[in-house]
């Protein structure tokens, strides 16, 4: 070979070694693009602003919080564990919820039972006890039953009582015995009939002041009068109390012995007011008492008290039961035990779904994954279970365990929770009211930015299309705020009929007051953002509030001359502690960084 071909052929090896590294150094430098632009397309999470003490404030900028005006803090876009769509539906990953340790319990229906444990006493059953009194003054001469506690049998004598009364009574029995007898049975005479007449009222005085028949008739046979007289006891029984003693002098009406039947007694057990709806009349009670261990008596109620008693708040229940061996004795300390089942089979969940703050009762039902706020109406509480009157379907599914994270949750994400006025307000508020609900506050809205731009002609426009939807608001609740709802329309008619700004703040006034009170009772929107603004200067320095869809200090009592004016900015239904003396001042307020 040539050595010019040699070289010719070395150049063109040289020269495509050298252009097939350039292509691979290109490529190498150009690779990581597609890479970069996959990486600068992908969407960044966006960063969201909270405050410390606060959680509830969630903010896309950094700033100070509107409630205690602490710095914001970033807080991550969505939560760990949080998969939730939609605004009140919180939905947790397989992790979040093995965390929190959420079990979720169908509602059944069935016939709630509940076991009641009673507490009470045993008593003297008032229909077999008898109180013995003095009939006639006098003096007690002697005394047989002379000690309580001892049975006594009925005629048997209790003691002797002279009674110069009860003598002179006796001597004039005998004196008309004597006077009538005179007279011949067949003398009908008005001297005859008088004597007769005479001879009964004396007998009948005699056993009004308590001689019995067989005492009288043996008066009337022996024909003289006995300076004691002997008082019997006019039942069998125990001797409970004994106050007669030798030698003392009684008056007519004191009590002398109270003597009881004991054979029967009385079981008074207390039950509170939530315990009611379990009790009737023949229920069956057990009786047990640390005096009998192991032995149960059987009885039923007999009489439900008809009057509460106010103090303690209970019901006191009598159970009537026999005693014939004597073995319940007076002032003993009992239980009594009820097993008692609802007559209609209802709506049944574990007790721990319940959530209650005392006047509001909510569940968190799951669905499709997703939890959410339901409000119920619970009726008696059972053996761990709670009866749900309304709000519930047998078959939906409850949280039962880790309802207190979820309700966490909910809260700091200031949706619907168990403190949160908004869920009882959108609970309450009937379906007509929450149609017309949204066009009256957004016409609200514009009229409040009108009068920020102090633009008269737009704000009698807005106060014009908030009438309708006020009447509206008026039809569907007339009980609760029907007269709220009427000052506000006549102030929206004011507003509408005039073009002078200042009786359009006056009326608007009324409007936002209005405003503020409906909803505290029924919460607003689920989806609009409401802050609650205060200008300390409005009408002579009386101060006036007014509501806004933004943090940013629009004020509409003075416009464009003191647009910033405000010493309160707050998210709606934030109770902030009362400002200073230094806040309380004027203060200009810029929109929030």
């Amino acid at each position: 070979m040539k050595p010019s071909r040699l070289i010719s052929f070395a150049l063109i090896i040289a020269l495509s070694s050298f252009v097939l590294g350039l292509r691979l150094a290109g490529s190498s430098q150009q690779s990581p693009e597609p890479a970069h632009q996959t990486h600068e397309q992908e969407p960044q999470s966006e960063q969201i602003w909270t405050c410390s003490m606060h959680p509830q404030i969630r903010l896309p900028k950094a700033g100070k919080c509107p409630i205690c005006h602490m710095d914001l803090v970033p807080a991550a876009a969505a939560d760990e564990g949080d998969e939730s769509p939609t605004e009140g539906s919180l939905k947790l990953s397989p992790r979040a919820k093995a965390l929190a340790r959420v079990e979720s319990r169908p509602a059944q229906m069935g016939r709630a039972v509940r076991s009641l444990r009673l507490y009470g006493q045993v008593a003297v059953d008032d229909s077999r006890q008898a109180r013995i009194a003095a009939w006639v003054d006098g003096r007690i001469e002697r005394v047989y039953v002379d000690q309580a506690g001892v049975p006594v049998r009925r005629g048997q004598p209790l003691l002797k009582l002279y009674s110069p009364q009860l003598l002179a009574s006796q001597e004039e029995l005998l004196g008309s015995k004597k006077a009538a007898a005179a007279y011949a049975p067949s003398d009908k005479g008005p001297m005859a009939r008088a004597a007769r007449r005479m001879f009964e009222a004396s007998r009948k005085r005699l056993r009004l002041w308590g001689m019995s028949e067989i005492q009288l008739d043996g008066l009337l046979k022996s024909g003289q009068a006995e300076d004691l007289v002997t008082i019997r006891s006019p039942m069998s029984g125990v001797v409970l109390e004994r106050h007669g003693l030798p030698g003392a002098y009684v008056k007519t009406g004191q009590v002398l012995y109270n003597i009881a039947d004991l054979s029967r007694v009385w079981v008074w057990i207390e039950a509170y007011e939530e315990d009611l709806p379990w009790i009737q009349l023949g229920q069956k009670v057990r009786i047990l008492t640390p005096a009998l261990p192991g032995r149960e008596i059987e009885g039923a109620i007999a009489l439900l008290d008809p009057v509460m008693n106010a103090p303690s708040r209970v019901l006191r229940l009598r159970v009537e039961l026999d005693n014939r061996d004597f073995a319940l004795r007076p002032g003993m300390q009992v239980t009594g035990l009820l097993l008692a089942e609802l007559p209609e089979a209802q709506v049944l969940v574990p007790d721990s779904a319940v959530l209650s703050t005392g006047k509001r009762h909510i569940v968190y039902v799951e669905q499709e994954g997703a939890y959410r706020l339901r409000h119920v109406q619970p009726g008696p509480l059972a053996d761990g279970q709670r009866v749900i009157l309304s709000g519930l379907k047998p078959g939906e599914q409850v949280v039962t365990e880790g309802i207190f994270q979820i309700d966490a949750a909910m809260q700091i994400r200031a949706w619907p929770s168990l403190m949160s006025p908004q869920a009882e307000a959108e609970e309450e508020a009937p379906e007509s009211f929450r149609k017309n609900f949204k066009p009256a506050l957004v016409a609200y809205l514009d009229l409040q930015q009108a009068l920020a731009d102090d633009d008269a002609q737009a704000s009698s426009q807005a106060a014009k299309q908030m009438d309708p939807s006020l009447a509206k608001l008026q039809s569907a609740e007339q009980e609760k705020i029907g007269a709220e709802l009427a000052k506000m329309k006549q102030a929206a008619k004011t507003i509408a009929g005039t073009r002078a700004l200042e009786f359009q703040r006056r009326a608007f006034q009324t409007l936002s007051d209005g405003w503020l009170k409906i909803l505290r009772h029924h919460g607003g929107p689920a989806k609009l953002s409401l802050f609650e603004h205060h200008c300390p200067m409005a009408f002579n320095n009386q101060g006036a509030w007014w509501l806004d869809d933004s943090l940013k200090v629009t004020n509409p009592y003075f416009g464009e001359s003191m647009l910033r004016c405000a010493d309160v900015s707050r998210p709606l239904g934030s109770r902030p502690s009362p400002p200073s003396k230094a806040q309380q001042g004027h203060q200009h307020h810029g929109s929030p960084s």
